[in-house]
């Protein structure tokens, strides 16, 4: 199992069984790994729990600091899907769904992930695999269907924050929806997502349900205020109101200038941008600055994509997919914990923060000088190439 994941981060090519295995610098026997997935006596939930306790006392550690002065860290539960492409037709539960990135229907895993943000952490929770309701009644015995907000949900009720830390649930506005309002009011939880364009909306000024998108022109230019998170700067407004369904909540209207509009020009056309909070107390910027910190969730997809291959698993059982994205979680906390507790070995001069990659690559070329340095002694031995070369990875 160490072997497996020392392989998942220095590996430079697809990081499926074989690909994983030519990585070891003296390989297994083909089949090795592919009995430790699938065969070996090992409980993924036992895995689960001692990589979450141990993730629980760094964090703990990590507020102490902060207990001590009185002060309560904000938390963050980012909930957001991501489609891992699949080759073949006999994967479990590979369905055809649509990917942005490719602009079409693809052949593919759908995950619906949790990752909790607690000051320089983040840290992957869960995922959940999403299952077509065609695909859950197909199979001998049928599965209880699960939609994406359903789970969504899930996520959030089984979501226990750390102690003395103040929860936040951030969306995009594809689980903007009345169960996920419901649940978060229920643990005491502040909801902030993301807002389609079509949501009816109502004001004290006017109680007639309207759509955002013919809400947002109407707002006068003084309701608007500069806001600066990251280059451009763009102008927000918020509107205190219900939305369909009853629901009380802080709508945040963002505005920006149209692609090819002129500051200078009489008529300006701008575009629209929609976030919602369940607590109307919070001030505009507050609501803006804390949803910045979903971005984290798109960073982690593409990490654990770029870096350690989620999307290369192509196991054809259900048990051997869900043992290799285990895997990649473990590997992914321990490169977060290098990047966070260990930032002096890895940082170059006057650098704050270490990035992830930084991580991979350093391991990547001790892994390399190893070889390197082993191969020198074997030769200086008097070795044959052929006995070298059976040495090591082909």
């Amino acid at each position: 199992m160490v072997a497996i994941l020392i392989a998942l981060i220095i590996y430079d090519g697809r990081k499926n069984i074989a690909g994983l295995n030519r990585a070891l610098f003296a390989p297994c026997h083909a089949s090795s790994l592919s009995r430790l997935i699938g065969e070996a006596d090992w409980d993924e939930q036992e895995l689960e729990q001692i990589r979450m306790a141990e993730l629980n006392r760094r964090v703990v550690r990590y507020l102490e600091n902060y207990r001590a002065k009185d002060q309560i860290v904000p938390v963050f539960l980012c909930i957001d899907d991501t489609n891992n492409p699949k080759s073949g037709t006999k994967t479990p539960w590979a369905t055809y769904q649509y990917n942005h990135l490719a602009g079409g229907l693809v052949r593919c895993y759908c995950l619906v992930t949790a990752l909790m943000v607690i000051g320089p952490f983040s840290i992957p929770l869960s995922f959940q695999l999403y299952r077509k309701k065609a695909d859950c009644q197909k199979v001998g015995q049928a599965l209880i269907y699960h939609s994406k907000t359903e789970l969504a949900a899930e996520l959030v009720a089984h979501w226990q924050p750390t102690t003395d830390t103040q929860p936040f649930v951030l969306i995009d506005s594809w689980y903007v929806c009345a169960e996920l309002f419901k649940v978060c009011t229920k643990r005491n939880f502040t909801l902030i997502g993301g807002l389609k364009a079509n949501r009816q909306f109502s004001t004290l000024s006017c109680p007639k349900l309207t759509s955002l998108n013919d809400l947002a022109p109407t707002i006068p230019k003084s309701a608007y205020q500069l806001m600066t998170l990251t280059k451009p700067s763009f102008r927000v407004a918020g509107l205190e109101g219900q939305l369909k369904g009853g629901q009380k909540v802080k709508v945040v209207v963002g505005r920006t200038l149209a692609n090819g509009s002129k500051p200078g020009a009489g008529i300006k056309r701008y575009t629209y941008r929609y976030f919602v909070c369940s607590d109307p107390a919070l001030s505009v910027k507050t609501i803006c600055e804390i949803y910045a910190v979903r971005w984290e969730i798109e960073t982690f997809h593409a990490l654990a994509k770029e870096l350690l291959g989620l999307d290369h698993n192509q196991c054809w059982r259900e048990q051997n997919v869900k043992r290799m994205w285990r895997l990649v979680l473990i590997a992914y906390i321990y490169l977060l914990l290098e990047a966070v507790e260990q930032a002096a070995d890895y940082a170059s001069a006057n650098q704050l923060k270490v990035s992830l990659r930084q991580v991979v690559a350093h391991h990547k070329r001790e892994a390399h000088r190893a070889q390197a340095v082993s191969v020198y002694h074997q030769a200086q031995s008097g070795l044959a190439l052929d006995q070298v070369l059976a040495a090591i990875a082909a």
